[in-house]
């Protein structure tokens, strides 16, 4: 508590004497009179220093991504940002290294310091590695054979020449020089647009103002073409029309013949189907009997016959002459016949038990 009780009286002493100082330089009628001759004594004029902090700009994060787009996007991101934060040199190429990812940081921390020491050195890295590898001469004829495409507006070929010229500019500079490059751009546009009378009045007023530069022609073919064509919605529309119709025509014996292909294939998976259901149905009925026959089989095994002696049947069902089986008796009395007889009987009922068992 003392010592926050003696920070407090040390605040308010401080804040009084703050105050009164405040009070002792307040500006007075003598006071610019006095300023001035104290200054004529130091002098000169009081200088004023300035200060300057720039503030920190946030540069989106390249990854290495194989796009020369988005390399060139964030390329002329992070120079906007060097720029205005006031960094150069090795300063500004550390920066823009903090801004890298994945495999463009790998090949940048991989490389040698030499080859990055500055942005430009960075970028010519990056281009080298994740960019478009075309040489001058392939630009070139890609710049001077755009031409502007069907359907395609003034400003969306335009801006393809533009960015096709800055890409010749970053990655090859000096193949066209800076004096040569708006009339370049100029002439190739003109000369590349569709429209025949457009393109005829445009050559008319370069002929009249050689020194018009590209902007304004750029601006003047757009004010004609607003002017002089019809918005492209209805023809738009109407070319989409015929075409769905050309598409109707084409497709109509296309769509026929794919159902009765498919008719004819639901007839063939229905006969399949019946044919499997028959082949199961007679595989259940074979396996029945099977099963029927060994049992059967099973139970005869065990009778014995007494006309032969065999076992596997019965004297009733027996092939083999009785003669040659047991020999008879030679006695023909009343006697064997009646044993004969009995013996017959005993058989017949031992089968029978055995059957039922």
């Amino acid at each position: 508590m003392a010592n926050v009780e003696e920070l407090a009286a040390t605040v308010a002493a401080l804040q009084a004497r703050i105050d009164e100082l405040t009070a002792q330089n307040a500006p007075t009628p003598d006071s610019s009179a006095s300023t001035s001759s104290s200054a004529s004594h130091l002098g000169g004029p009081v200088r004023v220093l300035k200060v300057d902090f720039p503030r920190e700009r946030k540069v989106r994060k390249y990854d290495g991504t194989k796009d020369d787009k988005v390399l060139e996007d964030w390329a002329e991101d992070a120079q906007r940002a060097v720029d205005a934060m006031k960094l150069e040199g090795r300063d500004a190429a550390d920066f823009l290294f903090g801004s890298l990812d994945g495999a463009a940081r790998d090949e940048v921390r991989l490389r040698s310091r030499d080859e990055w020491e500055t942005p430009e050195q960075l970028f010519a890295v990056l281009r080298e590695t994740f960019g478009e590898k075309l040489t001058a001469t392939q630009l070139l004829q890609r710049f001077y054979g755009r031409r502007q495409r069907e359907r395609e507006s003034i400003q969306d070929f335009s801006h393809s020449l533009m960015v096709l010229m800055d890409k010749i500019q970053k990655c090859h500079p000096g193949t066209i020089a800076n004096p040569d490059k708006d009339r370049t751009l100029r002439d190739t546009f003109v000369e590349n647009l569709r429209d025949q009378q457009l393109r005829r009045d445009l050559k008319r007023m370069i002929r009249e103002s050689p020194d018009r530069r590209f902007q304004a022609v750029r601006e003047e073919a757009l004010r004609s073409a607003e002017e002089d064509r019809p918005p492209p919605r209805t023809a738009y529309s109407r070319e989409v029309e015929a075409e769905s119709a050309e598409c109707q025509q084409v497709t109509a014996p296309q769509s026929k013949l794919i159902q009765e292909l498919l008719a004819s294939q639901k007839v063939l998976t229905e006969g399949l189907q019946r044919q499997q259901q028959v082949l199961a149905d007679t595989q259940a009925s074979l396996a029945t009997l099977a099963n029927r026959v060994q049992g059967r089989e099973a139970r005869w095994s065990d009778l014995t016959c007494y006309t032969c002696g065999r076992v596997g049947h019965i004297s009733r069902f027996c092939t083999s002459q009785q003669d040659q089986a047991i020999p008879r008796n030679q006695t023909t009395g009343r006697n064997s016949g009646r044993k004969r007889q009995e013996r017959k009987k005993e058989e017949e009922s031992s089968n029978s038990n055995a059957l039922q068992q």
